[in-house]
């Protein structure tokens, strides 16, 4: 019976404890953040008390992101302060943070932030929790810069929304948008909004221009109103049944992607390829064949040390370009590069020749690489920009961010240039194809030289249209971040020179005269259609919010036409007869 006095009195003053440190009033206490309106550069104050003076504090923005025409995602976001006062903890608004609240590219676009910040300290004593404060119901707004016809897309948008609510609005203001004009009958007069009324939020996005009225295609938004100079901010719920008007709804889109790619793997995996497709996997099956990794390295670098050097060299000075804003000029890295590209194969065709039809060789080849030019063109005047710097940073480090896969338009354009190198590569003098000996021939200069620009012609491809050195830590100027970006950006170049050998490996050597008229007749129309739809597409069509799934749908898509690759050419390197039937069967 004692003993069990002693454990009931032990249980007692274990809770009691507890209590008490419960009621212990915390040593930190984070009251608001400042401003609330902010942009790169800015310094954010986080306001509280019983900051130690000079110690660094590590901050957490932990809450709700909502944007403009998107749906809300649960954001949690970490940076790094200096306590400036008692009661004050300042930090640096950087790209990375806008990142991560905003997007990147021309994806990004005006965020309101909802939630919590968090200040913690590390503790003195070893072992013991950081010393922690939060701060709940905080908001904050952050809006980047963007390309005017960006800011025209959703500000049409944002009108069009207006135009279904029945709401005319006038000048903003701190109030909001002011609501000049209900029309009876509308959703807005049924919701209770009239004129005078002053337009505070759209689905949580705090409103500060018209773009910031997009939906997000759901079937009801909620609309922040204010009635009054004094007045207080009331929640509207408006529907928006039959604004889409045979738009496809934006949360329609993944299950309609899901049906796109179900159909797509049936069609790619299951279906005989077509003629010249299954000769080329037949072809790459038959090379293939007791081919070892070595012969494929160097068949990537060529042949001794002088080649490893200079394949060296070359990446190395490649990756230079993710190291700064420029390396020859700001507006002069992407011509330079290209024309670069373009002399050393037209060169290689030329000295490849090595006769009286060598200038013949040479135009064909230029002409050839002429489309490889025009596709450039083309997607630079899609992206509005000349800088090779803000190429890259117009897409973002995911593959359905890059501009090759934004829509299909880009895709068929990013296919025709790279396409172009390949007919170039595959120009072949007469003697070699009635001699058979063009793929047995020894390494000259001419192989040297189109290694070069293949690389190089590689480059620009990754910069334009495969993201670049983009890495989702690219955005801190960090030394190792930047190294990091340059690493990745070799890689993909030798990834796509590696696939442009590939295909040409695969593919038959060509004439000059049958290699120019695949030119003329197949690809450049095919540029110049696909490179007019994604300027169009650009300039008047579909809001950017559906470049998201139609760039999953195009990476889905080429994953599985390079799984089908994979398995047939495996097939045919181990089957003795060829095989008519689909392997995935």
């Amino acid at each position: 019976m004692r003993s069990a006095t002693y454990v009931l009195l032990i249980l007692l003053a274990t809770w009691l404890t507890g209590c008490v440190r419960d009621r212990t009033p915390a040593l930190i206490e984070v009251t608001d953040i400042s401003p609330h309106e902010v942009e790169v550069g800015d310094k954010l104050e986080v306001r509280g008390s019983g900051f130690p003076q000079g110690r660094p504090a590590h901050v957490t923005l932990r809450g709700l992101v909502f944007q403009p025409g998107r749906a809300s995602r649960r954001l949690e976001v970490e940076a790094d302060g200096i306590v400036t006062a008692p009661d004050r903890v300042e930090l640096a608004f950087t790209a990375g943070l806008e990142a991560k609240l905003c997007g990147r590219g021309l994806s990004a676009a005006h965020a309101t932030f909802r939630g919590e910040v968090e200040v913690a300290f590390a503790s003195t004593v070893r072992g013991a929790p950081p010393l922690a404060g939060t701060a709940h119901g905080i908001e904050l707004d952050a809006r980047p810069p963007a390309r005017a016809e960006v800011e025209a897309e959703r500000e049409r948008e944002g009108r069009r929304v207006l135009a279904f609510l029945g709401v005319t609005v006038g000048a903003v203001s701190a109030r909001g948008i002011e609501v000049t004009e209900v029309k009876a009958g509308s959703p807005a007069d049924a919701a209770g909004i009239v004129a005078t009324d002053a337009i505070t939020l759209m689905d949580g996005v705090r409103v500060g221009q018209v773009g910031d009225m997009a939906g997000t295609g759901s079937r009801f938004v909620e609309l922040g109103v204010r009635r009054g100079d004094g007045g207080a901010e009331d929640i509207r719920t408006v529907s928006m049944i039959g604004f889409e008007q045979g738009r496809v709804p934006y949360e329609m889109l993944p299950a309609l992607a899901i049906i796109v790619l179900a159909l797509a793997a049936v069609w790619i995996l299951l279906r005989r390829a077509p003629t010249k497709l299954d000769r080329v996997e037949r072809v790459l099956g038959w090379k293939a064949k007791g081919v070892s990794l070595a012969e494929i390295a160097r068949a990537q670098v060529g042949r001794g040390p002088a080649a490893i050097g200079a394949a060296v060299a070359v990446s190395a000075l490649l990756g230079t370009f993710a190291l700064g804003p420029h390396v020859i000029g700001r507006e002069l890295d992407l011509p330079v590069l290209s024309f670069v590209a373009v002399a050393l194969v037209v060169t290689a065709r030329v000295l490849s020749a090595r006769g009286h039809g060598s200038l013949r060789h040479g135009a064909v080849g230029f002409v050839a690489m002429l489309v490889y030019l025009i596709a450039l063109a083309l997607v630079v005047g899609a992206a509005g920009a000349i800088s090779l710097s803000e190429l890259v940073r117009s897409q973002g480090a995911a593959p359905w961010e890059w501009n090759a896969s934004r829509s299909p338009a880009l895709a068929l354009l990013a296919f025709a240039a790279g396409s172009s190198v390949v007919a170039a590569m595959r120009l072949t003098p007469e003697r070699a194809l009635a001699a058979l000996t063009h793929d047995r021939a020894p390494e000259g200069v001419s192989h040297t030289l189109e290694r070069f620009g293949v690389w190089v012609a590689s480059a620009v491809l990754v910069a334009v249209f495969l993201g670049g050195w983009r890495l989702p830590t690219t955005d801190n100027a960090a030394l190792g971040a930047q190294l990091a970006g340059g690493a990745c950006f070799v890689a993909k170049i030798w990834v796509v020179a590696g696939v442009l050998r590939l295909a040409r490996a695969g593919l038959a050597p060509l004439e000059a005269r049958p290699l120019l008229r695949l030119t003329l007749l197949k690809l450049l129309p095919l540029a110049m259609a696909s490179g007019a739809a994604g300027i169009a597409l650009r300039r008047f069509g579909t809001s950017i919010l559906y470049e998201g799934p139609a760039g999953a749908v195009v990476v889905s898509l080429v994953a599985l036409v390079a799984l089908r690759l994979v398995v047939r050419v495996q097939e045919a390197v181990r089957a003795v007869e060829p095989r008519r039937a689909s392997p995935f069967v």
